[in-house]
């Protein structure tokens, strides 16, 4: 309040204060305060909505538009709306809000036009209807694709009216062409063949879908249209794009882990690598000119999986200085020490982890366990087993770790303390070991823990 009043000693305004400056040497009425306050707020909405009107010069255009044609002004109609339409064909994106205002202002014209009474051709009205169909298209699949992914987070209902028939529809169509159609309609396509809801109508069945490594093909065709495409919608749409396909290939990463199928799991992997390279390339690894510490420890985990090492460290070096403050020193410390434990270089693994402070429960965990495992490979069991019964205690003793989490920190501890005790060349043990993790999967770092108990195979 002081910003914009000087004379405002307080932060807060008593009602008796505000009458005073306003109606000075009147008697105070709390009602007519009340007035008007109301009044106030109208005031301040008209004064938003207008402002909010102005910056949309299409809309704003539509309103004149509108108001020329009930007034009779042709020439005022005609100049607006070739302003109107320059504007909209020179916008860069071709998003659905671009479809939208190609459609209102050729909706508008053929009003103009049926008011003129003039019996010959004009195409208008078809216009009008080709961008109805593009903008109703682009984000009846836009919104499909959120329900989908809402749907698959927390228990909702939703109704999704004539999906089969549009996709269908749009099969052998041209306006399957278009980027915003091509792109949502594609994600759907890998959302419903996921969740099992693609169906005979939609023109494909599971036995079309897999391609190599049991990578579907929408999948692949998704890519693709993401890598020719994004370049024509705003950075913000372009990287969510991104994000339904990264999220994609993470889940069934997941599930093919589960499902013990490792080629397509590799498969996934090595596209969700892909991916990520995209993604820092095309600019949209940015939310807000940062990078979450989650997503860097996720890129620098599928780097090392894909055994690009070199393009690893580099991107941890490189994207450092775009982490945020609070999270900067611990993400890069611990990740440094992750890909250094990877490349065998153990003594520079654990100075780096020296380097993490533990006020963050995650990294605790995460640099016990890492810890935990260099321990195993340079065959230091006193300290193993040391750290093994002192992390056994910290997690039994902190509340802030869920019961779900414990559980897979819990069972690293449990089979790699075992695998200690079973002699190389025991495969019947080994195999029984194998086994009982895979049965489980409730285990951290479980490829790296199988991987362990088949190099004790002989």
């Amino acid at each position: 309040m002081a910003k914009h009043h000087s004379e405002y000693k307080s932060t807060y305004i008593e009602y008796e204060q505000a009458h005073a400056y306003v109606f000075p040497n009147q008697p105070f009425s709390k009602k007519e305060v009340g007035y008007l306050m109301s009044d106030l707020v109208r005031v301040i909405e008209q004064m938003l909505a207008y402002e909010r009107l102005e910056g949309d010069l299409v809309q704003k255009n539509v309103y004149l538009l509108e108001l020329f044609n009930e007034r009779d002004l042709p020439k005022s109609f005609k100049k607006t709306l070739g302003d109107a339409t320059k504007t909209v064909k020179k916008y860069p994106y071709k998003t659905t809000a671009y479809y939208n205002a190609l459609y209102q202002l050729h909706l508008q014209e053929n009003r103009f036009f049926t008011k003129q009474r003039k019996h010959i051709a004009d195409e208008s009205l078809q216009l009008a209807l080709d961008h109805l169909d593009l903008f109703y298209l682009s984000e009846k699949f836009r919104i499909a694709c959120e329900i989908i992914n809402r749907q698959n987070m927390i228990r909702s209902e939703y109704h999704l009216d004539f999906i089969d028939e549009l996709l269908e529809f749009i099969e052998d169509h041209p306006i399957a062409e278009e980027p915003a159609i091509a792109i949502y309609s594609t994600i759907l396509k890998t959302m419903l063949d996921e969740f099992g809801l693609l169906t005979k109508k939609n023109g494909k069945n599971k036995q079309d879908l897999d391609g190599d490594k049991g990578i579907d093909q929408s999948f692949i065709k998704l890519i693709q249209l993401l890598e020719n495409h994004a370049s024509v919608f705003p950075q913000l749409e372009a990287r969510e794009m991104f994000i339904h396909a990264i999220n994609y290939c993470v889940r069934r990463i997941h599930a093919n882990a589960k499902a013990h199928a490792n080629e397509k799991q590799e498969g996934f992997v090595k596209q969700l690598f892909e991916l990520y390279k995209l993604v820092i390339e095309k600019g949209l690894l940015f939310a807000d000119g940062s990078i979450s510490p989650w997503t860097y420890m996720n890129i620098v985990n599928v780097g090392i999986r894909n055994d690009e090492f070199e393009w690893t460290e580099k991107f941890i070096e490189e994207f450092k200085e775009y982490l945020r403050p609070q999270f900067k020193e611990n993400a890069y410390n611990y990740n440094l020490a992750y890909f250094l434990f990877y490349r065998k270089d153990y003594d520079k693994a654990i100075k780096q982890l020296n380097q993490v402070i533990f006020d963050d429960v995650y990294y605790s965990c995460e640099s016990k366990g890492l810890l935990l495992r260099i321990y195993y490979m340079t065959e230091e069991l006193g300290p193993f087993y040391s750290l093994a019964d002192s992390f056994r205690i910290y997690l039994r003793r902190n509340k802030l770790i869920t019961e779900s989490k414990k559980e897979l920190y819990y069972n690293l501890i449990r089979f790699l303390n075992r695998l200690t005790k079973i002699i190389k060349g025991d495969n019947k043990s080994l195999s029984k070991l194998k086994n009982q993790i895979n049965d489980t999967q409730k285990v951290i770092n479980i490829k790296w823990l199988l991987d362990q108990v088949e190099s004790k195979m002989v």
